[in-house]
């Protein structure tokens, strides 16, 4: 090793110290610090609403229930006839999470904190510190020595958490990975000291009722009772049990109270679903893979579905690579355990648009795994000839993916997420509402950006205590090419777009099933029938039918626009065309007006 040899022997023995976890803890303090102004985003501001004991038909039942958007039944349509949903919405769309622990955090915030976010990004950051100082813990009784100080260390670093730890309403995936973490640590503990512990299960359901995403906890615990675990069947068996009442609790409660999801394209549930489930999980699994081990984020491919082909192959090209890398390990029992936990840690995640913040949990293993495949690549470093030369390599290929390309990007990650959808949901809210006595009018988005994010625009300025309208709704989001509005008759507009509409990522979200000319959809106020659809662009043209006369003065017609006061982007007000006339419209694309560009 040269010259070199003391330099990496100081590396693996401060991986290796006794007091690496609270040198660990003050890390991810520090590198998420930066988060502490990101205030409320998006959904941020649904859940403060909830907080306060709001509901919607077919929403919250409580302030526990504050993930539960629509139940499938007769609430959602009671939503979508009210303008509270979509037009679009499917009538059976069913979003209904399981997730007290981390609705009834934020409940406690909403009561302790309100308006100062910086204390509720304070208690994510302390969260995913200490996260990070307990997996110290757990690992050394896992995999032992610096390799356990080195997984830490990365998973502390990962920019991958970065919209986990710096957006409010995916905390639940932070929870989730606290209290996975904390019954790995129990359940090793409990192993080496030949015991059962209770405290497993009890932090495994903690994990389960504050996010489904603990279901990637499932196969890492697994793999501790069936290939760390020397004890007999049976001794693993009953040290098992706690784990296995915690899922039968958590499972019971879910069917009991009615959740999952249905009739979603964005969250595809593996049980009422399954064909489905499958169809998306074979490109959104490597993605995710990809996002975790190496490039590009798994957001990439949900932004941008043409890429998401290109990413998937990527992601199966990193698994195949780390797979030969296990097969070849000196550990290679641990490292295919170790590979096949964190690739079925994915699955869970499958069931929702890909995003890195799903990675939470799975980075447990992943960094695991890596941790393993270092403490192989250190030995090798003695050697001469290949194996040392693809040491260097596996290490070189490490610090400038997982040490210097996270601390370049996990700070821009943290605040570009939250400052591009504020000014979006700020600027929104600002120009939506620009007239008098908004509360005495109907307000129709003709055009739009997206289809709900202005859902965020309405409750945020609720939240103040701001005058909103009577409704909203959104007609032609993110239409492209050349648009067109004509008037038909005294109550009915056409809205065309030469090259469709919708193509914002959020339309899924509710809907599954395709458009068809012909069809009719009843949505309170509005009656909308699809005029033309096309095999390339999508929905081209909608025949929107209001129950009173377009022309009523509570009725406010706007449009999205790049130059609106003050020469920003923002919705101005439009006047629709007279009976037989026609009138143009800018085109809007979503990925431009969130960046700016």
């Amino acid at each position: 090793m040269g010259n070199s040899e003391g330099l990496w022997e100081r590396a693996r023995a401060a991986l290796a110290h006794p007091r690496l976890a609270p040198a660990i803890l003050i890390v991810a303090l520090l590198v998420h610090a930066p988060s502490l102004g990101s205030g409320y985003v998006v959904d941020d501001h649904t859940h403060r609403f909830f907080a306060r004991g709001n509901t919607i038909p077919g929403g919250p039942r409580g302030v526990w229930d504050t993930y539960r958007f629509a139940d499938g039944g007769e609430g959602v349509r009671r939503a979508i006839s009210e303008g509270l949903h979509p037009w679009w919405t499917s009538p059976t769309l069913k979003l209904a999470f399981l997730r007290p622990v981390a609705s009834l955090l934020r409940y406690a915030e909403e009561l302790l904190f309100g308006e100062h976010p910086a204390l509720v990004h304070l208690v994510s950051i302390a969260l995913f510190a200490g996260t990070c100082a307990l997996l110290v813990g757990a690992l050394r009784r896992w995999i032992g020595g610096a390799a356990a100080g080195l997984a830490a260390l990365l998973f502390a670093l990962d920019d991958a958490h970065a919209t986990t730890v710096s957006w409010i309403a995916a905390r639940h995936s932070l929870l989730a990975a606290f209290g996975g973490v904390l019954a790995l640590f129990l359940v090793l503990r409990a192993r080496d000291r030949g015991k059962v512990s209770v405290g497993a299960g009890a932090a495994l359901l903690f994990a389960l009722l504050s996010s489904e995403a603990a279901l990637g906890a499932l196969p890492m615990l697994a793999v501790v009772f069936l290939v760390e675990d020397r004890r007999p069947a049976r001794a693993r068996a009953i040290a098992a049990a706690p784990l296995v009442a915690a899922v039968a609790v958590w499972l019971g409660l879910y069917v009991a109270l009615g959740c999952g999801a249905s009739s979603s394209a964005y969250y595809v549930d593996p049980v009422r679903s399954p064909s489905a489930f499958l169809r998306v999980a074979v490109v959104r699994l490597p993605s995710l893979a990809a996002a975790q081990l190496f490039f590009p984020p798994a957001e990439v491919g949900s932004m941008q579905p043409a890429l998401a082909p290109a990413t998937a192959l990527l992601g199966v090209g990193a698994l195949v690579v780390l797979a030969v890398l296990c097969f070849r390990s000196s550990e290679r029992r641990r490292a295919i355990a170790l590979y096949t936990s964190f690739v079925l840690s994915l699955v869970p995640a499958c069931g929702t648009n890909s995003d890195d913040r799903l990675l939470m949990v799975a980075g447990v293993p992943a960094f695991a795994l890596l941790g393993v495949l270092g403490r192989g690549a250190y030995g090798a470093l003695r050697d001469v000839g290949r194996s040392r030369v693809a040491a260097w390599a596996f290490f070189v290929g490490l610090g400038l993916v997982h040490v210097v390309a996270a601390l370049l990007l996990v700070v821009p990650r943290s605040l570009a997420f939250s400052s591009m959808m504020a000014r979006f949901v700020d600027r929104g809210a600002e120009t939506l509402f620009a007239f008098e006595r908004p509360e005495d009018h109907d307000v129709l988005l003709v055009t739009s950006p997206d289809g709900l994010l202005p859902t965020s625009m309405f409750v945020s300025r609720r939240n103040a205590g701001l005058p909103v309208a009577r409704s909203t709704r959104i007609l032609a989001p993110s239409p492209r090419g050349v648009v067109t509005v004509r008037r038909l008759d005294d109550r009915t507009i056409r809205v065309e777009a030469s090259e469709g509409m919708m193509h914002d990522p959020f339309v899924g979200a509710v809907r599954d099933t395709p458009f068809r000319e012909g069809d009719v959809i009843s949505a309170g106020a509005i009656v909308v029938r699809i005029a033309r659809t096309s095999p390339a662009e999508g929905l081209v043209a909608i025949d929107v039918t209001h129950e009173r006369s377009l022309d009523a003065t509570d009725i406010v017609p706007v449009t999205w626009t790049r130059e609106g006061p003050g020469g920003r982007p923002g919705y101005v007000r439009f006047t629709l065309p007279r009976v037989g006339e026609t009138a143009s419209l800018e085109p809007v694309d979503f990925t431009e007006t969130l960046t700016g560009k």
